[in-house]
């Protein structure tokens, strides 16, 4: 695994253990602001996954799926309201 995967990897995992709002980086897209509150980084060919993925509450409510690959990066960028 590169550098550049296992970073992104721990940033996710520091983004689902925080309880504040996120911001991530997608690759060729906009940034997304939301709340990490799942991820998977094992493939799950039966339940059609592609690949790793995270899902994210989005500050309009609704919710987001991303696979990992389309990750550059986690920014922790809400209040943490139990701090």
């Amino acid at each position: 695994m590169s550098d550049a995967v296992t970073s992104v990897n721990q940033q996710i995992e520091e983004a689902f253990h925080f309880r504040g709002n996120v911001t991530v980086a997608v690759r060729g897209g906009e940034p997304i602001e939301g709340f990490l509150f799942n991820r998977d980084f094992q493939p799950h060919a039966s339940l059609g996954k592609q690949g790793p993925f995270v899902e994210l509450y989005l500050v309009d409510g609704s919710r987001k799926e991303l696979l990992v690959s389309e990750v550059e990066g986690v920014e922790l960028t809400g209040e943490d309201p139990a701090a």
